[in-house]
């Protein structure tokens, strides 16, 4: 089926998937010249590519205003191709449950003028997110008890490891926003959802802007956004994997990084590869910031459509 819209909001999207997973140095995590034991670039960009149909698919559903119950279905296919096309594992799970509201708002606004307006925007995604039904939430669960071992977490009446979770959402005809507010301040992407995605717009979005205006370079203003965030709040990812000690040490120093002007200056950069030794000697992932930098970065890509020089600039004119 032929849908020009659709096309257009997926290629955008993949697009900043394919970006972020070169931006460089993202301290303790992937980029185009570092990698991890089980991951590297060519894992990231391999799934990635894999979620054009179903991010394309999310795009159509909100053009035509037909997302409920089909969102989370879209999310769960797209983790199922995530986790066959390539042996990294678990490569994008919260980017996922990032951009597939954002794909499906993108859609619901129709005009690519208005995917320019971050007001407009976001208010589309909170309408989405709104108006999903408890199918929605069942997909999205079972998608991160999938692809994530450790879950969210145990919530007494809804873990997703346990069945009674699903009875439960199915009997009570629960949105996302209702599920999800009761793993609130568990997880920073679940946090998105409930917050209107407060750290991608109000944190990663504004430094992002500020340092393009400032330096005109892309990677420098993406390595900066994914400081700023990690220094907002401890890394959930980091958290669950190595305990909240650890994960209020790297936000820290990662708010000593950005201070100094993050990768924009030689201090600033010899800082941030102390921070990168210290996390990678540790095996300390910050994974959630880096899903809302592929937030991030998608709103960047659905604003300019193509990248340029003059793109940038017109991007925070």
């Amino acid at each position: 089926m032929h849908d020009p819209l659709g096309d257009e909001v997926a290629r955008r999207l993949v697009t900043a998937l394919l970006v972020e997973s070169a931006v460089y140095p993202k301290p303790g995590l992937v980029d185009r010249i570092n990698r991890l034991p089980e991951l590297d670039i060519i894992n990231l960009q391999t799934a990635s590519v894999a979620f054009y149909r179903w991010l394309r698919l999310a795009a159509i559903s909100g053009a035509r205003k037909a997302w409920s119950g089909r969102l989370g279905k879209y999310i769960s296919h797209a983790v199922e191709d995530m986790l066959n096309v390539q042996g990294g594992g678990n490569t994008h799970l919260g980017a996922l449950l990032l951009l597939f509201p954002i794909s499906c708002a993108a859609g619901l606004l129709g005009s690519r003028k208005n995917w320019q307006s971050d007001v407009k925007l976001r208010r589309a995604i909170r309408e989405v997110l709104e108006r999903t039904v408890w199918r929605d939430c069942i997909y999205i669960l079972k998608s991160i008890s999938m692809a994530s071992p450790g879950g969210l977490g145990n919530v007494s009446f809804l873990d997703v490891k346990k069945p009674h979770t699903y009875e439960l959402i199915k009997s009570r005809k629960a949105s996302i926003i209702e599920v999800f507010g009761n793993y609130r301040g568990r997880d920073m992407i679940i946090d998105e959802y409930l917050s209107n995605y407060s750290l991608t717009f109000d944190v990663s979005l504004k430094t992002f802007k500020l340092w393009l205006k400032r330096t005109n370079d892309l990677e420098v203003s993406a390595v900066n956004a994914l400081l700023a965030v990690m220094s907002k709040r401890p890394d959930t990812h980091i958290s669950r994997r190595k305990g909240i000690d650890k994960a209020r040490i790297v936000m820290s120093i990662a708010s000593k990084v950005l201070r100094l002007g993050g990768v924009a200056t030689k201090e600033g950069r010899k800082r941030l590869s102390i921070l990168d030794e210290y996390l990678r000697s540790n095996d300390i992932r910050p994974g959630a910031s880096a899903d809302i930098l592929d937030a991030t970065l998608a709103i960047f890509f659905l604003g300019v459509g193509r990248f340029s020089r003059d793109a940038l600039l017109d991007f925070v004119s």
